[in-house]
């Protein structure tokens, strides 16, 4: 069996990983859809349509403004088109999907034991560096989420542009310059930080000591094609990121929190907004920065002496440092942004074994031993812990106590569950963690119109759209709190400002178009629902709601098509299966 793994290397680790990734994550075949999960893909329509990947190709998605009421926007079209594949092959099997994030975590692992293998690491230090980083638990977040599929997906082209370029740099064929190009355009696509190739790919060729520089150039004119069309793309698609300063006091502590969610087996949240160190100028925070200035000398004096271990550290800084704050990040920190940097932490950890001497070497190799332990076991809670959003949640909050985001999505899940008492009791604490929490104001709001409490969600709704007058969704339940209570100038008065600020907020059109058949004026209502139906054709409510129209106008015919049109966009709606039966 040795021999044989000796004579196929790659073919024997690929077995083991599959095998390790199978015991290890056995479980999250179970886990249903959780988190943004729900939204962007179970309840996601859109997703149906194939037509839909050119929507995805040509739009920006708006990112949670939850986190530091930063509103902005996405081009990620990559990550759409995989989940419209896999709704047409899963359908509403989440199991299906969770398949997809082990074969790419799989495949991540695949790509990282290659390219230490072109770098000259043994074959032992490959596979156990390899091994370990595919089990830490700080991965599980990307791993267990089905809508981090983003992660993998980004951390999969970025790792193959650098096996692509390693092939470049070794055989000069025309044909790996353009993959290097096609896999780097793709890493873009995928996620705005598949930016990290470019910096990796230099590091990596420096580490490639003796390549000459012509092959260096010719690999960063490759690179320059790929920023060049997707730049334009990006930038007709309307994304827009959340503006925000650098922040170099925290870049310390920030990376400090980061090496110690990878060390250390802690407790799992999908929510670390909270730990963002502030941008002040405190002791701990310039220590830090000193820490990291004294880090980086000592890893410049050490290059020669400890090639690997100081590969394996400046690797963790390339791919962290963004997310530090060099780089204004909607959300603060995140987990998930420690997935490609924790291969440097497991390539430092195996390295200082090659540098280590008898028993030394033993008592690290049993601290190696004990921390895989403690790590599996960790592993295994984090996972336990995605198996429903209400323990998702809540172990979450032990984690971060402090987090607006989390009561405010434990008040969602109570007010599903139909307990708005408690559902009140978290979006209050939500709102004493943050005053200016949009979102905890409108879901208020609501409770207290669908109780005929209008006056006092009508007061909310007017506090959140002076909170977030560039959104349109408050003025969209100023309007529909209006409406309910009959008052139907001001609710008109509301949409229409709501269109003024998006042209293309579907919710508004339908609620606008809703209050024209309460007056009885079904010709601009047409109009309303013909104009959401031009603005986003994978709407069903809009096909739903002009056949309505039409029906009450006598055209049975036509009516009787776009009720059809409606239940093949969303084959669940009741109302609509009623209005074709009625028709």
């Amino acid at each position: 069996m040795s021999s044989w793994c000796r004579q196929k290397p790659a073919v024997c680790f690929a077995l083991a990983s599959a095998c390790l990734i199978a015991l290890l994550y056995w479980q999250v075949l179970r886990i249903p859809f959780v988190y943004d999960d729900v939204l962007t893909i179970q309840h996601n329509a859109a997703l149906a349509s194939w037509a839909a990947i050119g929507h995805y190709f040509r739009q920006a998605v708006p990112l949670n403004n939850d986190y530091r009421g930063a509103a902005g926007s996405i081009y990620r079209p990559l990550i759409w088109l995989g989940f419209i594949i896999e709704r047409h092959v899963w359908g509403p099997n989440s199991s299906g999907y969770h398949v997809v994030n082990l074969v790419f975590h799989w495949a991540n692992g695949l790509l990282v034991f290659q390219l230490l293998r072109k770098l000259h690491a043994s074959l032992n230090q490959a596979a156990a560096i390899s091994l370990i980083w595919l089990a830490l638990p700080i991965n599980s977040e990307a791993v267990a989420w089905i809508s981090g599929l983003h992660t993998l997906q980004a951390a999969f082209f970025i790792l193959l542009t650098l096996w692509i370029a390693l092939r470049y740099a070794g055989q000069r064929i025309a044909l790996w310059l353009a993959l290097y190009f096609l896999a780097a355009l793709a890493a873009l696509l995928s996620n705005e930080w598949g930016a990290l190739f470019l910096p990796l790919t230099a590091f990596l060729l420096w580490l490639r000591s003796g390549l000459k520089q012509a092959i260096g150039l010719r690999l960063a004119g490759a690179a320059l094609i790929s920023f060049v069309i997707y730049l334009p793309l990006r930038y007709h698609a309307g994304a827009r990121l959340p503006l925000g300063s650098p922040a170099i006091f925290p870049v310390g502590l920030s990376l400090a929190h980061y090496a110690s969610w990878i060390f250390l087996p802690v407790g799992m949240s999908v929510e670390r907004s909270t730990d963002t160190p502030p941008d002040s100028a405190s002791f701990a925070a310039i220590f830090a920065l000193l820490a990291l200035a004294l880090l980086l000398a000592t890893l410049w004096f050490l290059r020669c002496r400890v090639p690997w271990i100081a590969a394996g550290i400046t690797w963790t800084l390339i791919c962290l440092l963004p997310f530090s704050g060099i780089v204004f990040v909607y959300q603060g920190m995140a987990e998930r942004y420690t997935y490609l940097a924790s291969i440097g932490i497991s390539l430092a950890a195996i390295a200082v074994v090659s540098y280590l001497k008898n028993q030394r070497r033993q008592s690290w190799l049993v601290f190696l031993g004990l921390w895989s332990i403690a790590s599996a076991v960790r592993l295994e809670k984090r996972l336990v812990d995605w198996r429903t959003e209400a323990s998702l949640f809540e172990s979450s909050l032990q984690t971060n106590p402090r987090s607006p985001v989390l009561l405010f999505n434990l008040g969602v899940l109570q007010s599903e569950a139909g307990d708005n008492e408690a559902a009140i009791r978290y979006y209050g604490r939500a709102l004493a963690a943050n005053p200016n929490y949009v979102s905890p104001l409108l879901n208020l709001a609501n409770l207290l119109a669908a109780e005929g409490n209008y006056e006092e969600a009508i007061a909310f709704d007017k506090r959140a759209t002076l909170l977030d007058p560039a959104s349109s969704d408050p003025w969209i339940d100023l309007g529909t709190a209006y409406l309910q209570s009959k008052q139907l100038p001001l609710a008109r008065e509301a949409f229409e400002k709501a269109l003024q600020l998006n042209s293309r907020a579907i919710e508004a059109r339908l609620n606008l178009g809703a209050l024209f058949v309460a007056q009885a004026n079904l010709p601009a209502a047409q109009e309303q629902f013909r104009q959401a139906i031009a603005d986003d054709p994978s709407s069903a409510s809009a096909y739903l709601d002009l056949g309505l129209v039409l029906q009450r106008q006598g055209d049975r015919a036509q009516a009787r098509q776009l009720f059809k049109k409606a239940l093949a966009l969303d084959p669940s709606n009741s109302e609509a299966h009623r209005a074709l039966d009625r028709n």
